[in-house]
């Protein structure tokens, strides 16, 4: 008997758990173009303080399980209840299991912009005593994809007569054909 690989995300039918995961190969990159300034400065009993952040951000990633194999333990072949542990599950010889992958690989590529600014003051009231205050605003702005391929499922949309369609609920962006 040999050895079985390590695998992320659980084993499948019967695992019950996410002892191990399944999810290779995978590629990922994140690129931050960021132009940030800040500036400090005491005046008197007072220490100002202010900054300002641009960003353009850029995520790459396979779509997290659309490269994995898919190992399904369904559960002991001599007829015994499953054990509801994956990775006893897996390495037991008495388990019937099979493997199956997706047809395609998905490359998502996330973009968002972030805009911030801040400003604040550490007042010094007395030798003991403090005052802290300041003000913060973020634009963060909702991350979108390079190619306009994404869609999400929208219960209001699925239609039980198409029955195993698998497009069946799915929104996409207008004016997008794929």
């Amino acid at each position: 008997d040999l050895g079985y690989p390590v695998f992320w995300g659980g084993l499948g039918n019967g695992a019950d758990s996410d002892d191990l995961w399944t999810q290779a190969p995978w590629h990922n990159n994140e690129q931050l173009f960021i132009y940030k300034d800040d500036f400090s400065k005491v005046m008197g009993n007072h220490t100002f303080k202010l900054g300002v952040l641009f960003s353009n951000n850029q995520k790459n990633e396979l779509v997290n399980g659309s490269s994995e194999e898919a190992p399904n333990f369904g559960g002991l072949s001599s007829g015994s209840i499953d054990s509801t542990n994956g990775v006893f599950n897996a390495l037991w010889n008495q388990v019937s299991w099979n493997a199956s992958e997706l047809q395609t690989n998905p490359f998502g590529q996330q973009r968002w912009h972030d805009v911030e600014f801040y400003y604040g003051d550490s007042w010094k009231i007395r030798r003991n005593l403090t005052f802290e205050y300041g003000f913060r605003w973020s634009f963060l702005r909702q991350p979108y994809v390079a190619n306009d391929r994404i869609s999400s499922f929208e219960p209001f949309a699925y239609d039980p007569s198409l029955g195993g369609d698998p497009c069946n609920g799915l929104t996409i962006v207008p004016g997008t054909d794929f």
